[in-house]
């Protein structure tokens, strides 16, 4: 479900913008499922992502999940409406009809 109170964008180091769609947490750590924004913010790109937000000393960092089975476990916390196609890929086909 999307929470519109947690929709922002962040601007990363390679100057990268991302729309927060939906946040979670998950064993003690904070995960976001972002899309792409273009530059200009009137736009979203084609990506969407799962970023781990956390603190070090120097401040706030986000980082890209890329591991698949982490991604199996957050993608349906963070969307759940997504948990039906990750249980039966075969259901994707039905998408595109």
């Amino acid at each position: 479900m999307i929470n519109e109170e947690n929709m922002k964008v962040v601007v990363l180091a390679d100057d990268s913008k991302w729309l927060t769609v939906a946040e979670t947490n998950y064993n003690g750590e904070t995960y976001k499922y972002m899309m792409g924004v273009t530059a200009d913010e009137e736009d979203f790109t084609k990506e969407v992502k799962v970023m781990r937000e956390y603190m070090a000393e120097d401040g706030k960092h986000m980082e890209f999940i890329e591991d698949q089975e982490m991604l199996k476990i957050l993608v349906p916390l963070l969307v759940p409406e997504a948990k039906e196609y990750i249980d039966n890929p075969e259901k994707l086909k039905e998408l595109g009809n």
